[in-house]
């Protein structure tokens, strides 16, 4: 064999392995795309899961605010009753009660 012979040879062996080399590489290729389409979907599948949950979420504080609401206004004129309609009946109770008690001391 010749030194141009070896030189052809080592070529097409470096071909060969070129050729194996570019298949095993589509095929890390490959595998990785698919890998990262089901991390994608996966990914994907969560979120919805997710803004369905926010939702449900969204939904309650709303309600929550609602009530909360609804109960600092019934708090308040409860408050109100405590700190202005009690005292005045309370005065009228005893105006009356005065006015009764001099009614009996006073035979008129």
């Amino acid at each position: 064999m010749t030194r141009v012979d070896a030189d052809i040879d080592a070529l097409r062996e470096f071909h060969a392995a070129l050729v194996r080399f570019r298949y095993s590489q589509r095929d890390v290729i490959d595998r990785a795309g698919l890998a990262i389409d089901a991390a994608l979907a996966t990914l994907s599948a969560q979120t919805a899961e997710t803004d369905i949950e926010l939702e449900g979420i969204r939904r309650w504080q709303q309600r929550v605010e609602e009530e909360s609401s609804a109960y600092h206004g019934g708090a308040g004129r409860f408050r109100d009753l405590l700190d202005i309609d009690l005292p005045r009946a309370e005065d009228q109770l005893l105006t009356l009660i005065a006015s009764l008690e001099s009614c009996r001391t006073d035979p008129t």
